[in-house]
């Protein structure tokens, strides 16, 4: 509603337009954030087989907060490379005219090496947030079992 009040009595479209990418860009920074924490309460549960997901969550939100710089290195690497992986799949498939059987087979493969590459990426992701963790854990002993 804060930037439906700046913005309603506007002469330009240039601040709603600003507002308007600010708003989702804060939107997407927070879904990320969400995401992140997540991922590492995920990452605790089995590592340190907690049983109790609000004190995960926490433990998890500590963590993330006490290495920030380095969480958010790591999630904005993997941001940037599926995006890279998206350009590139998408200017090859804009390349591919799809005509005949062995295009369509040629959009196929395509697609499903697209497709590997995402599930690469991601399962590389989850293996260096847990290293991460693993290495970060022995240099933070309160984050272990015992407090769960």
């Amino acid at each position: 509603k804060l930037f439906g009040l700046l913005t309603d009595n506007s002469a330009t479209e240039h601040l709603p337009i600003i507002l308007f990418i600010l708003k989702y860009l804060i939107l997407g920074i927070l879904l990320a954030m969400i995401n992140m924490l997540f991922d590492y309460a995920r990452i605790m549960t089995v590592v340190n087989d907690f049983h109790g997901m609000y004190k995960t969550i926490k433990e998890a939100l500590m963590f993330v907060i006490i290495s920030l710089r380095k969480t958010l290195s790591l999630y904005f690497a993997y941001v940037f490379t599926i995006t890279l992986s998206l350009i590139i799949y998408l200017v090859v498939e804009s390349f591919i005219s799809v005509s005949g059987w062995f295009t369509i087979f040629i959009f196929f493969i395509w697609t499903q090496l697209f497709m590997l590459s995402r599930l690469w990426i991601r399962m590389s992701f989850f293996a260096g947030q847990y290293s991460f963790y693993h290495l970060s854990n022995t240099a933070m002993p309160g984050m272990t079992k015992k407090n769960a």
